[in-house]
């Protein structure tokens, strides 16, 4: 009888991260039965995309949201750990709310002070959870498949924490995996700990022993599966990759990643900027700008006039009305990688398109400042790189911060006049960040798996 391994792909970018290197297809030929557990209204595509590798299941993601007590729980979470992005959403909040709201923070606080990363709190919070959390909808998965191993991908979903727990009540094995480089610090506590955790650096190996009591011994580094396309992939001839933009291939290419509407309103202005510069010519040189959008959240750039100068890109297929509901496609990670492979210069706000950059060797600049205004620390975007994780990464060297508008485009030209600026920066985001270069962490990722299925 075939073995069954539960794999959930709730998050947009689990697919991309995970999926297109092949590692279906690598379960199929050891005879393991391989069930894709996915939302609803994603079902028909992942069939389309991975039917003869794997079977699909949808699962209503709301099927906690009717529940006072995953609520709470929830809630309570994001309060049991004491880290920068978790403060600045709470004081955003207070902000904008009512006197009711001003008190809700003040003891929202005091509560984090009293209770957050205490080992007493992480036992008992997970006490509750395990006891009082249920989703009676996910059951008939379990006795449909009887999987031999469930495997969640970002285990700081609520779903992919229910499905470790239905597993763990079932006695069988579950391992879970870290989907990003911020989630430790920003998802709140981990709200059960999996039988074997994965993680992408012994940066976040790091953050689950101390931020999250996970026992070190449970815990295996194997790299970034979604990085395997940037250093083994066969990249697009740099003038058909400029002539696919719409851009003349004897410019210098600049690719700006806007921080994107949930997070800011100032990629307009922004834009504004580099294009003033560019007309004036204070870059110096011929430039064209790529402007790519964040896959749930694109920039609002309607008051931004856009010319001959700039192409603008809306990657991502979206399945519903919520934004985060958006899958990219194979073809557009291998378009990332064309992309940051034949740029000059990465201009970025808030995003882990420094780290996809790096893996190229890339010049980048971080923009920290407000386009034409000057906004409080909370409304700016200079909180955002003040996160623990962005913290690590500007602290190598490997990235250019700037603060104002001036300093942006002097840092752009010392770029295109030396490329090599900030190198031994670069690599140390690449040793810390990334750590293995060799393209075959989706490898290690299927080995791991096989071994816990005990069919190596």
């Amino acid at each position: 009888m075939k073995k069954t391994i539960f794999f959930s792909v709730f998050h947009a970018y689990v697919a991309r991260n995970l999926l297109y290197g092949g590692l279906l297809r690598t379960f199929k030929d050891a005879g393991v039965r391989v069930v894709l557990v996915v939302p609803t209204e994603k079902k028909e595509h992942f069939q389309k995309l991975f039917g003869p590798d794997a079977l699909v299941e949808g699962v209503d993601e709301g099927v906690l949201k009717g529940s006072r007590t995953a609520t709470l729980l929830a809630r309570f979470a994001h309060l049991l750990i004491d880290t920068h992005y978790l403060w600045y959403r709470r004081a955003q909040r207070r902000q904008k709310s009512s006197w009711r709201g001003k008190v809700r923070y003040v003891l929202e606080q005091g509560f984090v002070r009293l209770f957050a990363d205490r080992p007493s709190t992480r036992i008992l919070y997970r006490y509750l959870y395990s006891r009082l959390i249920t989703a009676p909808e996910l059951a008939p998965l379990f006795s449909r498949y009887a999987p031999s191993l469930v495997f969640v991908t970002d285990l700081m979903n609520d779903l992919d924490s229910i499905l470790i727990l239905e597993a763990q009540k079932r006695g069988i094995s579950a391992i879970g995996m870290t989907r990003s480089w911020d989630n430790l610090y920003s998802k709140g506590l981990m709200r059960i700990v999996p039988d074997r955790l994965l993680v992408n650096t012994p940066f976040l190996e790091e953050e689950a022993v101390s931020i999250h009591g996970v026992p070190a011994d449970r815990i295996k580094v194997i790299g970034m599966p979604q990085l395997d396309e940037s250093f083994r992939g066969t990249r697009m001839p740099h003038d058909e990759f400029m002539r696919s933009i719409h851009a003349d291939p004897s410019k210098k290419l600049i690719v700006f990643a806007p921080g994107g509407n949930v997070l800011t309103d100032i990629d307009w202005q922004l834009c504004q900027i580099l294009d003033e510069a560019v007309r004036s010519r204070t870059i110096k040189g011929d430039v064209h700008i790529l402007v790519r959008n964040h896959p749930m959240h694109a920039a609002d750039l309607s008051k931004f006039h856009k010319n001959g100068t700039f192409t603008v890109e809306y990657p991502g297929q979206r399945f519903s009305n919520n934004p985060k509901e958006t899958e990219l496609q194979p073809n557009e990670t291998v378009h990332l990688a064309d992309t940051l492979a034949h740029a000059d210069v990465v201009i970025w706000v808030a995003t882990t398109l420094g780290v996809d950059a790096a893996a190229f060797d890339k010049p980048q600049i971080v923009i920290n400042f407000d386009g034409f205004e000057t906004r409080p620390y909370i409304d700016s975007v200079k909180k955002y790189h003040d996160e623990d994780h962005m913290k690590k990464l500007i602290q190598t060297g490997g990235v250019k911060v700037a603060n104002t508008k001036e300093e942006l485009i002097a840092d752009i030209n010392a770029y295109l006049e030396n490329p090599t600026l900030d190198a031994d920066g670069r690599k140390r985001i690449v040793e810390t960040q990334i750590v293995f270069t060799d393209g075959r962490s989706g490898e290690r990722l299927e080995r791991y798996l096989l071994d816990a299925l005990d069919l190596r």
